[in-house]
């Protein structure tokens, strides 16, 4: 599956970047959703990265259930989930480091791919989620402030 950092996608009603709906608002009251550091689980590595910059990561996951279990154990099959990184997305990954929040990263990549701020933090947060739903990203948020 690739994803497509940039791409454009109409806005669902109540279902803004990130998944921030007034209904579960509160629980970044505390600041915005860009101060927010992306993480990757050590589970997830980096398989494969092509010549036109695009990547390949990886995570392995677990069965859903007991036969799928006992199958596995038995052919001594690891259940992995993956997804293909274009360029761009594979820029994102890249600055992904522990540190560096969502605002950084936008700010990096405005610059890099000369594409203004709005559309860069949009494409971030979008991305970000993305990556959430399929556990590839976790976010470290800071509830000080």
């Amino acid at each position: 599956m690739a994803l497509n950092l940039f791409r454009r996608r109409p806005k669902a009603q109540g279902d803004p970047l990130l998944g921030v709906s007034p209904g579960n608002a509160r629980r970044f009251k505390h600041g915005n959703p860009l101060d927010a550091i992306p993480l990757v689980p050590p589970e997830v590595q980096v398989i494969h990265t092509h010549p036109d910059g695009a990547i390949i990561i990886r995570r392995e996951t677990k069965p859903t259930s007991r036969l799928a279990t006992t199958i596995s154990r038995l052919l001594r099959y690891k259940w992995q989930s993956h997804v293909q990184l274009d360029a761009n997305g594979a820029a994102y990954w890249r600055r992904i480091d522990g540190n560096t929040p969502l605002e950084e990263i936008a700010t990096t990549l405005r610059d890099e791919l000369k594409i203004d701020m709005e559309t860069a933090r949009k494409g971030v947060l979008t991305y970000t989620r993305d990556l959430m739903k399929r556990g590839f990203v976790n976010l470290k948020i800071d509830r000080m402030g």
